[in-house]
């Protein structure tokens, strides 16, 4: 993984079910030595979401199986992220949870160019963050305005990972958005490589992403991580500089919280709409 954490084992295959829904020849990897995040956790495995050809086994995941086989009400898997901890979070395989989430769910085409050709992730194009300085706190959806205009950052394709906790773009989207929020820092090099740092005590504007024309915002409460270390006035932020190539970045739980987010199989799309 790009934290570098590993797992190693045999191939197996076995019946394999999760929520009352089972592929009975379910192709996975049986762990015997694991290493960095995967030690000491809570979780005992882990299941992957993605596309074929992104398995390492190169065999088809859970979730594909399923909707090849005509096995769900709607080839489609929903997510809604709760705050605080684990309590109130939910993965929907075969539907969407209407009671989760407020108006229309708009969808966005996944995009393969930005891996060869090749559908690896749940991928859509983006053309860049923005930073409105209006200091609202609450989360604003709808085109940008003229403040967050000004803030516009470069494109990039933005994998929408529920495995994920932050959200990681180019350094150079990083740079720029930084360059747009009073205050903001390179942060010490004992927070991580890429982190950023703002002044805690200053009213916060709110971060934005766009897809297709439409803005979707951070709650600025999910943006900042906390204070870099005890007692100092410094928090750092969640949009971490970081190069993955290809233009590519990672759009995890910070901004999943604030969006329910469908991943439709058979449209090849992913869709959002405002959390409830």
């Amino acid at each position: 993984y790009a934290d570098g954490s590993k797992a190693t084992g045999t191939i197996a295959t076995d019946a394999v079910t999760v929520a009352g829904l089972t592929v009975t020849k379910q192709v996975f990897g049986a762990v015997t030595t694991e290493s960095g995040g995967f030690e000491g956790g809570p979780n005992a495995g882990l299941m992957g979401l993605g596309f074929p050809d992104n398995a390492e086994s190169k065999s088809t995941p859970f979730f594909v199986n399923l909707a090849e086989s005509g096995s769900l009400a709607s080839n489609v898997f929903s997510f809604f992220m709760s705050r605080g901890g684990a309590d109130g979070s939910e993965l929907c395989i075969g539907c969407v949870n209407s009671d989760k989430f407020s108006g229309d769910i708009d969808y966005y085409q996944l995009d393969p160019s930005a891996t060869g050709g090749v559908q690896l992730y749940w991928n859509i194009p983006s053309s860049g963050l923005s930073y409105d300085g209006s200091q609202s706190s609450t989360t604003p959806s709808g085109t940008f305005n003229a403040t967050a205009l000004r803030a516009r950052a470069t494109g990039f394709s933005a994998v929408i990972d529920s495995g994920t906790s932050l959200i990681y773009v180019p350094s150079a989207v990083a740079d720029e958005l930084y360059s747009q929020i009073p205050g903001a820092a390179p942060a010490p090099k004992d927070v991580g490589d890429g982190f950023y740092t703002f002044p805690c005590n200053s009213p916060m504007g709110t971060v934005s992403f766009d897809f297709g024309g439409k803005s979707y915002a951070i709650n600025p409460q999910d943006f900042n991580l906390g204070a870099s270390q005890e007692g100092s006035s410094d928090c750092v932020a969640g949009v971490i500089g970081e190069d993955l190539g290809d233009g590519m970045a990672i759009v995890g739980d910070e901004f999943m919280k604030n969006w329910y987010s469908v991943f439709d199989y058979d449209r090849r799309a992913v869709g959002f709409a405002q959390a409830n």
